[in-house]
């Protein structure tokens, strides 16, 4: 997932998705579904080009059924400089396979 976030690859970043996923970028958009998801990241790689991140700060939690990683990630692009951020994302088990079901990504500060 983080080689298809870093190159802007949507179509393959899209497959880590829930079909009903949520995310949130606290105070600036919202987005559900597949398509909905598929469209935030246009307008993001389009806004900030390929992003490079490094995911620091990780807690796990977990049940059969559900993980939650709650961590802090610097990205940083060519096209719009550094940004902290907090991530919240939750995972759930579809069809066998571990998909990002919810998420949310606020301000570090």
């Amino acid at each position: 997932m983080e080689t298809f976030y870093s190159s802007g690859n949507i179509d393959k970043l899209i497959e880590y998705y829930h079909p009903d996923a949520v995310s949130v970028d606290k105070g600036r958009n919202i987005a559900y579904g597949i398509q909905g998801i598929k469209q935030m990241y246009s307008k993001y790689f389009g806004a900030y080009g390929p992003t490079k991140f490094e995911v620091t700060d990780e807690k796990y939690q977990g049940t059969e059924d559900y993980l939650v990683l709650h961590c802090r990630c610097k990205m940083e692009s060519k096209i719009q400089g550094a940004e902290d951020v907090r991530i919240v994302s939750i995972w759930k088990k579809h069809d066998g396979k571990w998909l990002v079901y919810h998420e949310e990504y606020s301000d570090a500060t």
